[in-house]
């Protein structure tokens, strides 16, 4: 019985059972559907403003966002950063839309030393 019910594969004239996949293109095609909105759901990453405060409620004022290019920028690092530090993204402008890359970015050594060099120098007098 178990070879007879899979007869219709082998004669061509014979459709296949309702409910049965006709081929496996069709299968192909129905994952391909899936993967092309899976892929959609993940580039569709924005900004969201309330990025722009941390978790203490202290604002991050050095966190730019530009609509137009829907990237994300420092403004301390690229006003301070030095030639070799310029290829950070954050510099450059980045369209990683994640909270998690502005997290990152804080505590990164280059915007530690960005921070560092934006403080004003205290001259101590010498007596």
């Amino acid at each position: 019985m178990g070879s007879s019910s899979k007869m219709w594969r082998q004669i061509p004239s014979v459709k296949p059972p309702p409910g049965k996949r006709k081929n496996r293109e069709e299968h192909v095609e129905r994952e391909e559907e899936r993967t092309v909105k899976r892929i959609t759901y993940v580039t569709a990453w924005r900004f969201i403003e309330k990025w722009r405060i941390d978790k203490a409620g202290q604002p991050r004022s050095w966190l730019k966002y530009d609509p137009h290019s829907n990237t994300m920028s420092c403004s301390l690092c690229r006003q301070h950063a030095k030639e070799k530090q310029k290829q950070n993204p954050f510099i450059s402008g980045t369209t990683n839309m994640k909270l998690e890359s502005v997290k990152d970015h804080e505590r990164s050594r280059c915007r530690t030393d960005c921070l560092k060099a934006s403080q004003p120098v205290s001259s101590t007098p010498v007596v």
